[in-house]
């Protein structure tokens, strides 16, 4: 990874310091034919001190806290590089390509994040899942933010067109979540208000979970409201069967019995974001997941709460700061929680 960045500092370095003339990226070029090349991403440090258990690089192993496999016991630190973020837009007119990546792979290698091809209505790669919406996401530092938000990336077949003046509908054949081959099928509905958006999705699934069959389904309300000058609110609710690895947290069947990991989710996030000046903004993101036919040890709920703030001085550089705490409550009454203090700087380009 250190090669992949010490490179990408260089080009960005120099490329930035020429200005645009056209309101276009810096980094923008044309190759001809009315084809526009545009390099972006961000190059971001993360500095992590865990309390009561060591979560890693995400705060999503918050899912097997107190479990004889799950995180280890903390206090401990870490810092990384891993949420760096490069990618490249190809705008054909009519078309538009897409390719981008983080450093989230095996090893700290470059993973594919977005990969498709857009051509008027049809989008054809890999995007983020049709259940979800990404207007929704949380302002967090934590790379994995909300753990109660619809959050994948998955190859796909999509269709959307408009149906009216503020409503657009989308249908999707996607692969299943698992990336096992398996389909899965989802469609949603964007309503676009005066002062935010509305979104609504479904999805259904037939899929192989460790040698068991799962069926499942899920519906997801969203919706993001610019409540004040300054201010907005984004809140999603979520409810299905068999839906749990959907969610951003990332439950899967080594972290519940089947009949939760089959069974009933149900899920909520409310994130308020005011800007407090032009260069200093705050969010709070609490999060709710529940489990009603929890056994045993199995997660019956999990909450979450995000506290953070983003100061941008100069243009494209952000510092960062948060405190996470988060407590996971188990079918059988026992309970255990932890924190997290993070800190951040992040570079845009």
């Amino acid at each position: 990874m250190k090669v992949y960045l010490s490179s990408l500092v260089l080009v960005t370095a120099a490329a930035t310091a020429v200005q645009a003339q056209d309101g276009r990226s810096p980094l923008a070029f044309d190759v001809g034919q009315g084809i526009t090349v545009t390099p972006y991403g961000y190059i971001k440090l993360d500095i992590v001190g865990d309390d009561e258990y060591v979560l890693g690089r995400t705060t999503a192993p918050i899912r097997d806290i107190g479990l004889a496999d799950g995180p280890a016991d903390g206090p401990a630190e870490d810092a990384f590089l891993n949420e760096t973020r490069i990618g490249v837009d190809v705008d054909a007119g009519e078309a538009l390509f897409k390719l981008e990546g983080d450093f989230y792979g095996e090893d700290d290698s470059l993973r594919l994040r977005l990969g498709y091809l857009d051509w008027r209505w049809l989008r054809i790669g890999q995007d983020w899942t049709t259940f979800m919406s990404t207007a929704v996401l949380p302002k967090t530092v934590d790379f994995q933010g909300s753990a109660a938000t619809p959050f994948a990336r998955v190859p796909m077949f999509r269709v959307t067109v408009p149906a009216g003046d503020r409503v657009t509908v989308s249908a999707a054949l996607e692969e299943d979540v698992q990336k096992n081959g398996d389909p899965a099928f989802a469609l949603s509905a964007k309503y676009a208000l005066d002062q935010g958006s509305v979104f609504a999705s479904a999805i259904t699934r037939d899929t192989e979970i460790a040698g068991d069959q799962v069926s499942g389904w899920g519906v997801n309300l969203s919706g993001v409201w610019n409540a004040w000058d300054g201010g907005s609110l984004r809140a999603t609710a979520s409810t299905g069967d068999g839906i749990a690895d959907y969610l951003s947290v990332g439950f899967s069947q080594s972290d519940l019995t089947s009949d939760a990991d089959h069974g009933r989710v149900n899920a909520a996030m409310l994130s308020a974001t005011h800007d407090f000046t032009d260069t200093l903004t705050g969010a709070l993101t609490a999060t709710w997941v529940d489990f009603p036919e929890a056994v045993g040890v199995d997660t019956e709920t999990l909450t979450t709460l995000h506290m953070s703030a983003f100061y941008t001085p100069i243009e494209n550089t952000t510092f960062m700061a948060e405190v996470f705490v988060g407590d996971r409550e188990q079918d059988d009454g026992a309970s255990f929680n932890t924190s997290r203090l993070q800190v951040a700087v992040k570079y845009s380009f």
